[in-house]
């Protein structure tokens, strides 16, 4: 079924020569497609609305990467690292150094990896 009834027009990648004459639906056939497609359109709406987000949040995170002291800080959060006590371990995935908070424990897989590799898994 073409999805052509929105109320907003035409959802992506539905093209004009798509159009399915809908004449032949009953009114009540017509408002329950109208809510599917509706829901649908809510639904797209919010996950487009999470990944813009979530790439905002990589994006940012990416950034305070840097610090005046590579190696002495978390790449994730700029906690400094202790001489005993949470020195810091390599991400296996990304090669930073991060701290014991920032780091996320697998364990279907045995291994860890940072938040920031996490969220772009």
């Amino acid at each position: 079924m073409s999805r052509t009834a929105t109320p907003r027009g035409s959802p992506r990648g539905v093209h004009n020569s798509e159009i399915i004459d809908l004449t032949f639906l009953t009114e009540d056939e017509e408002i329950a497609l109208r809510s599917v497609l509706e829901e649908d359109l809510r639904i797209q709406q919010a996950e487009e609305n999470r990944l813009k987000s979530l790439r905002q949040h990589i994006g940012q995170e990416a950034m305070g990467q840097s610090s005046s002291r590579p190696g002495t800080q978390c790449a994730r959060c700029g906690t400094r690292f202790g001489w005993i006590f949470n020195t810091g371990a390599f991400c296996p995935t990304c090669s930073e150094r991060v701290c014991k908070s920032d780091r996320l424990y697998h364990s279907y897989a045995h291994t860890w990896m940072c938040t920031l590799c996490d969220k772009r898994m």
